[in-house]
């Protein structure tokens, strides 16, 4: 894969709207690709390109950092998202409860991950959170 063409990519995804934290993680998937097609599959492709398409990139605006958002979801907008993950029968992890637990707790993913039942004081109805 050559730099240019994954910059001509990076560009025309920006024309058809994605915005540069976008352009970015499919630049990182590229990366990802091209890792497992040498490692797996003896393919010699060098992910020193992406790299620097990526630096162009960067410079040029189509890749950077997402836009902050000011804005929290509707109450029922979570309704919506929470009925639909506890719709899917196949879904192993009750992820709707977990998001429910996340907005209710005001936690992050990775705090809410780390929890172990020796945090949960259940009597108390507290969690003691690490780091």
């Amino acid at each position: 894969m050559h730099r240019d063409k994954l910059i001509e990519y990076g560009r025309f995804r920006a024309k058809e709207g994605a915005g540069p934290a976008t352009v970015g993680a499919e630049l990182s998937y590229i990366n990802t690709v091209i890792t497992h097609a040498a490692a797996v599959h003896g393919i010699d492709e060098s992910k020193e390109q992406v790299d620097l398409a990526r630096g162009a990139l960067r410079r040029l605006g189509p890749v950077g950092r997402g836009a902050e958002r000011d804005r929290r979801p509707t109450q029922d907008e979570l309704d919506a998202i929470i009925k639909h993950l506890k719709a899917n029968d196949r879904q192993l992890i009750p992820v709707g409860h977990i998001v429910e637990f996340a907005v209710a707790s005001a936690m992050r993913q990775a705090e809410i991950c780390r929890i172990r039942w020796a945090n949960v004081d259940e009597r108390r109805r507290t969690v003691v959170v690490r780091d």
